[in-house]
């Protein structure tokens, strides 16, 4: 009994075991359970052909909203265009259908909308619409292949290297209408296909074409001729502007970096102390700044050179002078500071190179020569604006002007340390003075449109009495200044020869002395083409 009473419990115990067992198993299957993944959804792989089949689906079908939104004033730019650039109507639409050039060009013909748009025909990227590109990457995903194309911009997101069909507006206050999109709208083209620099083709285009057709033109409404003469200043301005910086482009001087050393390999310091033991490389190096040397020696020497001025020869000019020398020394010190310059000019200097000390001399130069140019370009600045009214207004207006440029100069000659030569200062004095008789002259043939034998009496002496009263005032002025300059005992006398500052405009005043006494006696006599006194007919047939 007890035998079997033991085996029983041990039986049972056995028993609770599995059982306990088991229970501990299912629970933590059910426990596995819970925690497991869900299964992976399936997905569906697009094959390259059904992409590029779908993304032509969508791309036609933008294509069709957008040509939806277009009228005749789309059509008429269209047009405009095709001619320009030698396409069919339908090929230009066809382009300007792609992305969202139909929306920037509603822009364009909308009120406040930008005063020009711009068609770049050349090869360029198919533009895509922001809708395709930010929906599930079919479009955007696809491969972008660059052909030539028109397409519309904004002149900033992408260079101009074939040809410019620019479209600009007359007024942007109200929307373009289509009863007067001919009247409103005015078409233009920049070609540089050939590889011609863009400078050269917007100064000719507004030298040659656009800025003779307005001068030429009648149509002035209610502008004033004074309007009209800073019109015309200002458009010479910005044409000498363009050429300046056609100057400065194509007079900058480049080191040549090409030699039997790869320079570009000589970098670290292991790499230069290396070159400086090698007396090939030392070799080729030195040959290389040699050249250096010869370009900047024959720079001073251009630069120390007396320039060539045309007579009439205004103040600005010296302005621009020093802006292009500033802007070309500035060139040369940034190529000195450039890595590969350095790292031949340290090899050098560790390998106790003979032209290194010729090098250092001419720097110090080029340094010395762009702060003369930096320092004399910074109180010229101050003239612009003084000088202005010298290009642009009468000699009545100009009378207020006058005293502010002599004082200005005075003041350049005080303050600066190296403009302030005897010869410099009657140079700039002289270039005024042209400026004043160039000014006189246009004021009294109104910028040549008139002769002065056309011109009625009292109307030309006035002009005349203007003109000397100028004349009167720049000089009183001068002599203030000089007086004021003599007087002051902790600066330099102002040194200027009055002969070539005055000589110009006082031989001037002469010639308009005996216009006047010509005028006058045509004046005097002219009552004898009314006598009857008898044979003076053959007198008055005269």
């Amino acid at each position: 009994m007890h035998a079997e009473e033991g085996l029983h419990e041990q039986t049972s115990g056995v028993e609770q075991h599995d059982s306990h067992s088991e229970g501990h198993q299912d629970h933590m299957f059910k426990h596995h359970q819970k925690r497991q993944p869900h299964p992976r959804k399936s997905i569906v792989m697009i094959n390259p052909a059904e992409q590029h089949r779908i993304r032509q689906m969508q791309l036609k079908e933008h294509k069709e909203l957008q040509r939806a939104k277009l009228d005749q004033r789309h059509k008429y730019i269209i047009s405009l265009v095709a001619t320009r650039v030698d396409l069919e109507n339908t090929a230009v639409e066809d382009f300007l259908l792609d992305g969202d050039q139909v929306d920037r060009l509603n822009d364009f013909l909308g009120a406040d909308g930008p005063r020009a748009a711009m068609f770049f025909y050349q090869e360029a990227e198919m533009p895509l619409p922001e809708s395709l590109t930010t929906t599930g990457g079919v479009a955007s995903s696809a491969s972008r292949v660059r052909t030539k194309r028109v397409t519309l911009t904004d002149g900033l997101s992408m260079p101009l290297n074939g040809m410019c069909v620019f479209i600009l507006r007359n007024s942007t206050t109200k929307a373009i209408a289509t009863s007067s999109m001919t009247d409103e709208l005015y078409c233009g083209v920049f070609d540089v296909s050939n590889g011609q620099n863009l400078l050269d083709v917007i100064h000719e285009y507004l030298n040659y074409v656009m800025f003779p057709a307005i001068l030429k033109g009648q149509r002035w409404g209610n502008v004033s001729v004074k309007r009209q003469r800073e019109f015309h200043s200002n458009t010479q301005s910005f044409l000498a502007f363009l050429q300046n910086a056609k100057s400065s482009i194509q007079s900058a001087i480049f080191f040549p970096l090409e030699c039997k050393v790869d320079i570009s390999s000589i970098v670290t310091a292991a790499e230069i102390t290396a070159a400086a033991k090698n007396p090939e490389t030392i070799s080729s190096l030195e040959q290389l700044a040699t050249t250096w040397c010869n370009i900047v020696e024959q720079l001073l020497a251009q630069s120390g050179q007396m320039r060539k001025e045309a007579d009439d020869t205004g103040p600005l000019v010296e302005l621009e002078y020093w802006k292009q020398r500033t802007a070309k020394f500035t060139c040369l010190i940034e190529q000195v500071k450039s890595l590969p310059m350095r790292s031949v000019l340290i090899v050098l200097g560790i390998a106790k190179s003979k032209v290194m000390k010729t090098w250092k001399e001419l720097d110090c130069r080029i340094t010395d020569a762009s702060n003369e140019a930096k320092d004399n370009l910074k109180y010229l600045y101050i003239l612009e604006k003084l000088c202005r009214p010298l290009y642009e207004c009468d000699p009545i207006t100009m009378l207020e002007g006058v005293p502010g440029v002599v004082h200005a100069i005075q003041m350049i000659h005080a303050v600066s340390k190296r403009y302030n030569t005897s010869e410099r200062m009657t140079s700039l004095f002289v270039k005024v003075t042209n400026q004043m008789v160039v000014a006189c002259q246009g004021y009294i043939t109104e910028s040549d449109s008139v002769r002065v034998w056309d011109i009625p009496t009292t109307k030309l002496l006035e002009r005349v009495e203007a003109c000397k009263n100028l004349f009167n005032r720049y000089q009183q002025c001068f002599l203030k200044a000089k007086e004021r300059s003599q007087k002051n005992p902790h600066g330099h006398p102002l040194e200027v020869s009055e002969m070539y500052v005055f000589g110009k405009f006082k031989n001037f005043c002469i010639r308009l002395d005996h216009i006047r006494t010509m005028v006058e006696i045509i004046e005097r006599f002219s009552a004898i083409k009314g006598s009857c006194i008898e044979g003076i007919e053959p007198l008055n047939n005269r």
